[in-house]
């Protein structure tokens, strides 16, 4: 790859964009990022539409960078691999100090989450990843059971392997993988959630540094995005951080909004997921009630 001069920004946001998703809620997701993230940062959607639903965005965004796949990705390992490929170009193209993932029912609802990230990650360089991880925001357990499960499936040595020597490869990777977290403190199944969630500079660099970004071996492990992420943190001898509790700014849930969108503000949560619904509320009401904060917050 050919040298490259960086462009310094304090946030990168990458923003993978799949065929069931509103292009009215992406920019919705766009103009909240714009609105609240005031210092320098890029946006990087990741449009795996398949028909490049978002290729107009970045002549209407000065801040967006676009980058279509070639075919829908699709969800598991399909997004882990679209999102290794946000990372990758982010790390290739910008110097930031941390990456923020967002899905497109995620927004930011908050100023300046990102120094918030950047001061936390200074405080404890031991972790690579903060969002949603033991306990989520509402203080509630977090269950790692489905992944733990499948992992432990995909590790045993059974009839599958057997009858189909070309998976002893995948097999391979991923065992070795996982004994070096297991190593390195992993719990088998751990993971933030991955509507949201802050990875620092250092994390990214590792990964690349270590080629476990966009592995075709994790096909075979039918595990979700984050899972697989949760997975690489340990392995280059990070951990996750709770950033969701308490006073931390993230207010997150995998279905829904984790409170109402007025309580989620009074908490000072800056960053949330799942604009889907909360209660009777669908998601144009939602994002309706955070536009409304966003226009009042301008005057």
């Amino acid at each position: 790859m050919q040298n490259v001069a960086k462009k310094n920004v304090e946030l990168a946001v990458v923003l993978p964009v799949g065929p069931t998703c509103k292009l009215a809620y992406v920019v919705d997701t766009i103009e909240s990022i714009r609105h609240y993230i005031t210092s320098a940062h890029v946006i990087i959607v990741l449009d795996d539409t398949g028909d490049a639903l978002c290729a107009g965005l970045a002549e209407v965004f000065d801040t967006v960078d676009v980058i279509t796949t070639q075919g829908n990705m699709g969800k598991e390992a399909g997004l882990y691999i679209n999102l290794s490929r946000g990372f990758a170009y982010a790390y290739a193209h910008y110097g930031f100090k941390v990456l923020l993932r967002l899905d497109t029912d995620a927004l930011v609802i908050g100023h300046h989450p990102e120094k918030d990230a950047i001061a936390w990650f200074a405080q404890h360089p031991e972790l690579g990843m903060l969002g949603s991880c033991r306990v989520d925001c509402n203080g509630e357990a977090r269950d790692f059971s489905w992944p733990r499960r499948k992992l432990a499936h995909k590790l045993k040595i059974n009839m599958a392997l057997i009858f189909h020597p070309g998976a002893w490869k995948s097999w391979w990777f991923l065992y070795r993988l996982s004994r070096r977290s297991i190593q390195h403190g992993y719990e088998p199944g751990e993971h933030c959630l991955g509507g949201a969630y802050f990875v620092s500079s250092e994390c990214v660099r590792r990964l690349i540094q270590h080629q476990l970004l966009a592995r075709e071996e994790f096909f075979w492990s039918e595990l979700q995005e984050d899972h697989i992420f949760g997975l690489l943190i340990y392995s280059v001898g990070l951990r996750h951080g709770d950033f969701a509790t308490g006073a931390f700014p993230m207010g997150l849930r995998w279905r829904g909004l984790p409170s109402s969108p007025a309580a989620l503000l009074a908490n000072n949560k800056k960053v949330t997921h799942s604009t889907r619904f909360f209660g009777d509320e669908d998601e144009s009401a939602i994002r309706a009630f955070f536009k409304v904060q966003r226009q009042a917050d301008q005057v």
